[in-house]
């Protein structure tokens, strides 16, 4: 297999599968010395690896390409990586060789891309140190350029509209929870990756001395819907019921 194949391999492989691979061939070598230099790095480098901490970028790719040559234990891993990637791809409707506008947009978006749509997509929001340890400690702004010059850039020339967006602060539908600083899906990502589970969307924003409550209903037909408030021990609460347009 080429050197160039094995660079793209480690790109794809999640950091467990890394450092199974990495302990593998770590306890086929008798003398970690002779690692080493066919590694092409210092003894104590492999020491380090050896008690868990994470190999550099420039070692994995040979690391990899060597557990293949040795053991078997590599081609396992990465079956299983397939297979797990396979089940996101499948999660998300993405068909393996298909036309749709979906399967087209995820193959124009990196590993790193599907990684965290699939992240939001099962947790509904994210902030930006969570995305930054899911794809294996990229900086803070690796992660903006990935939201918005690849992931809305290639959701603008295929859905027409960007399918993630930052928001300040947010209500979450699940817990109910004011969610601040963290990055979503927007109303047509939900539509893309959720075309069964579009809820009504609500919004929170809150001023120093006021609440802006935006609500948008996923029903075209409740487009003005009918609102009661009340105030009741120190609880707002506001309940909307379909008003027909």
């Amino acid at each position: 297999m080429e050197e160039k194949s094995f660079v793209e391999l480690v790109s794809y492989l999640g950091e467990d599968a890394k450092r199974k691979i990495t302990k593998s061939l770590i306890e086929s070598f008798a003398n970690r010395k002779d690692l080493a230099e066919e590694i092409g790095c210092s003894y104590s480098t492999i020491k380090k690896w050896a008690s868990g901490t994470k190999p550099g970028e420039r070692y994995l790719s040979e690391i990899v390409k060597l557990d293949f040559e040795r053991t078997n234990d590599a081609q396992m891993i990465v079956a299983k990586e397939y297979l797990r990637f396979q089940s996101i791809c499948n999660t998300l409707g993405i068909g393996l060789g298909g036309g749709s506008r979906l399967s087209r947009f995820f193959d124009r978006v990196n590993a790193d891309g599907v990684k965290i749509l699939h992240y939001l997509y099962k947790n509904g929001n994210a902030r930006i140190n969570e995305l930054s340890e899911l794809i294996d400690g990229a900086s803070h702004s690796e992660v903006i350029r990935l939201m918005r010059k690849v992931i809305n850039e290639e959701a603008e020339k295929i859905f027409g509209d960007e399918i993630v967006e930052f928001r300040e602060s947010a209500v979450n539908q699940e817990s109910g929870d004011v969610i601040t600083f963290a990055w979503w899906l927007t109303q047509t990502g939900l539509e893309v990756l959720k075309p069964d589970k579009v809820k009504d969307n609500v919004e929170a924003f809150q001023g120093d001395r006021e609440l802006t409550i935006v609500y948008g209903s996923a029903g075209k037909e409740y487009s003005n819907p009918e609102t009661e408030t009340s105030v009741k021990n120190g609880i707002l609460t506001i309940k909307v019921s379909g008003g027909k347009a």
